[in-house]
């Protein structure tokens, strides 16, 4: 949970019990401002209790030294995985016959396209949408390493997008970009002040 954060799952509009959080004392039950610890929200009576406080900055290493130890051991299994996949691939195997040996199922997927966020039976896979949006029609392309596993695709149909469409797709990712350029020059100037913002204090 953040200072700024304005949801919490489960819960609708829990603002007023986030602002409590960041003035209760670590180990210890969330009181509100009349030192009350239950909380009314919408239908819901809600009794928090703080675990624990993260100070701004590098965390300790022995606090995410289990996080750390997990995001590695996905890339190494993505990257044992990935060469597996294409030892089968340049052995000339279908994708059928690939998904036999590694236990899996061959999954279609249609109308996927540069706009495209997900993926059927995939689930939200940017990589595999980009690489999927400019693979050879009929070619098995890959490995992909995606947020949900390691993937070969094989495109089996193209539409080439009209001229009006990929237009829109430039204009929208340009918008995109300046306003990402402006967020970011403004978070460089917010940092590289002597500003700490506690606005969480007061809404």
């Amino acid at each position: 949970v953040t200072p700024q954060q304005k949801t919490l799952p489960g819960l609708t509009q829990p603002r007023y019990l986030i602002m409590s959080l960041f003035q209760a004392e670590p180990g210890k039950i969330i009181l509100d401002a009349n030192q009350q610890a239950v909380f009314e929200i919408s239908d819901k009576y809600v009794v928090a209790f703080c675990t624990r406080a993260v100070e701004d900055g590098p965390a300790p290493l022995k606090e995410v030294e289990s996080d750390i130890r997990f995001a590695l051991l996905k890339i190494k299994k993505a990257d044992k995985i990935g060469s597996e996949l294409l030892q089968q691939v340049k052995a000339g195997k279908s994708l059928s016959e690939i998904a036999a040996i590694s236990g899996t199922t061959v999954l279609e997927a249609t109308g996927i396209n540069f706009n495209s966020y997900m993926v059927q039976g995939a689930g939200i896979e940017p990589a595999l949408v980009a690489a999927a949006s400019v693979a050879e029609q009929g070619k098995i392309s890959g490995p992909v390493t995606g947020n949900n596993g390691v993937y070969l695709i094989q495109v089996n149909n193209v539409v080439a997008s009209p001229e009006s469409d990929i237009k829109s797709l430039g204009d929208r990712l340009k918008m995109t970009y300046r306003m990402r350029g402006m967020y970011e020059a403004y978070e460089a100037l917010r940092k590289a002040s002597d500003i700490i913002d506690k606005r969480y204090k007061f809404y």
